[in-house]
């Protein structure tokens, strides 16, 4: 049976992606952990916070303009209960959710009508079959969940999400995938291999976009980015970043400094902790050993640290671009 145009642009609009189901980890772990919950209930109070509540009805009629805004919102109320839903059963996947009873499937049903303003006309609903999701009846958290806030480490949607490195280049993201990935399975050094590759992109994106900045500034020139972009080989990593250290204490960057609330200082910790890391990662070369081992405690305390270097990181990236445009 063809579907209604109505029905096929709410399909065009749904979107589920890794920063939804971020968010959505994220709320389910700032719950309190010692309960036992229904998931509707928690969906619910869910697609609150996102203002992205189910409409009660699509209203369809000539008279009536904003059938197109109605039909955005249950795009985005289906896009986010499935986030949820998605969210929820990885959580139960890794250990920190525990389902205390049977599951069950579940579909997206959306209520419409022609009727409007006492006109006749009739009602009906549309159902999104192929978005079926399955969840537990009950949940709970697992005990060693309770008292544990780490959960970034071991998840890599939420390790993101609180780096803010959301606009980063796709290569990067996916390094810091890996890193988290093998820090799961106590793969300690490809942990800190994979986070240094991390570290040296964002650490180039940053002094691209620095660097341009200053290009607007009249201070550096196309050609100085252009070189800056073409020697990018790991062994000159620690000078880049010097450079780009010593371009940010600049005064042309002042507004920038004022804006982000990020110090000189600041900069200057992170690359301390690049150098770090360098080193723990240089341990993949044969013979090569770092100055500390790469265990679990300090490869945790590297990725602890750098989801807070990263979102500085970023935040500087954001707020110079903004400038340059």
């Amino acid at each position: 049976m063809p579907r209604d145009k109505n029905e096929g642009k709410i399909l065009e609009q749904v979107k589920v992606d890794h920063h939804k189901i971020a968010i959505a980890k994220a709320f389910i772990l700032g719950i309190p952990r010692n309960n036992e919950y229904n998931p509707e209930d928690i969906c619910k109070q869910f697609l609150q916070q996102q203002h992205a509540e189910q409409p009660g009805e699509v209203i369809i009629h000539p008279s009536f303009t904003e059938t197109d805004v109605l039909v955005k919102e249950v795009a985005e109320s289906l896009s986010f209960t499935l986030a949820f839903h998605e969210a929820l059963n990885a959580l139960i996947y890794s250990g920190i959710v525990m389902p205390t009873s049977s599951y069950r499937t579940e579909g997206f049903h959306q209520a419409w009508t022609t009727v409007y303003q006492r006109g006749g006309g009739h009602s009906g609903g549309w159902s999104f079959d192929e978005y079926r999701y399955t969840f537990p009846n009950r949940f709970i958290f697992s005990v060693s969940s309770r008292t544990n806030d780490d959960f970034a480490l071991m998840d890599a949607d939420l390790y993101l999400l609180e780096a803010g490195v959301a606009g980063a280049d796709e290569e990067i993201i996916e390094a810091i995938k890996d890193s988290i990935a093998c820090f799961k399975g106590n793969l300690y050094r490809p942990a800190v291999v994979m986070l240094g590759k991390a570290m040296e992109g964002a650490w180039l994106e940053l002094g691209v976009s620095i660097m341009q900045y200053m290009v607007k500034l009249g201070s550096k020139s196309e050609e100085d980015v252009a070189r800056f972009k073409a020697s990018d080989k790991p062994i000159t990593i620690m000078s880049k970043i010097s450079k780009i250290v010593e371009m940010y204490n600049r005064k042309e960057l002042k507004t920038v400094r004022d804006k982000t609330g990020i110090s000189n200082g600041a900069l200057n910790s992170i690359m301390v902790w690049s150098d770090i890391l360098r080193d723990s990662r240089n341990a993949i070369h044969f013979s090569v050993k770092p100055t500390l081992p790469n265990t679990y405690e300090k490869v945790a305390i590297l990725l602890i640290a750098a989801s807070k270097y990263f979102k500085s990181m970023y935040c500087i990236k954001k707020a110079t671009d903004e400038e340059v445009i």
